[in-house]
């Protein structure tokens, strides 16, 4: 069986939350977020950005550190996390236009998808899509049953649905 090269393997960076090291009645108080861990397909990445391979799975993973000092931390206990429901696919291109427009909204670096940053030929193609659909909303009362929005045809999760 003849197959192309693999991919190479990515630099292991390990995102350390802005916060850390912080008490846990820090963390029991404020939570957690990682909106500023940013990720990129780009293996130059010489901005500390966690690098993925596009069409690869990942399993993102938690570890709480006791340390009393940050250039301890290799020789620190540990405990690790593993949440299944946040493994995730990374791509590039999205096939849902729903799903891209989720992007659009809530991630400001979705620079390659807002129209200032696509090419010529991806607006038009968006702006053609856009035309063709219908205009209804998810709730609307229509003519006949059949024809209201299921919320099983919505692939966006209920929380994210206005």
């Amino acid at each position: 069986m003849v197959a192309g090269k693999a991919d190479p393997e990515m630099p292991k960076r390990m995102y350390i939350h802005p916060d850390s090291p912080a008490t846990g009645e820090h963390w029991m108080a404020k939570g957690a977020n990682f909106h500023k861990l940013k990720l990129t397909n780009n293996i130059s990445d010489k901005q500390g950005y966690t690098i993925l391979n596009s069409m690869h799975k990942y399993q993102p993973r938690l570890h709480i550190v006791r340390c009393a000092e940050i250039m301890n931390l290799p020789y620190s206990t540990f405990r690790t996390f593993v949440f299944k429901e946040t493994e995730f696919i990374a791509v590039t291109a999205y096939q849902n236009e729903k799903v891209t427009q989720l992007k659009i909204d809530h991630n400001p670096f979705a620079k390659g998808f807002r129209d200032a940053g696509a090419g010529k030929r991806e607006k038009k193609r968006l702006l053609q899509n856009h035309a063709r659909e219908p205009q209804v909303s998810p709730r609307s009362s229509s003519a006949h049953p059949s024809e209201d929005a299921s919320e099983d045809d919505d692939p966006l999760p209920k929380k994210v649905r206005e």
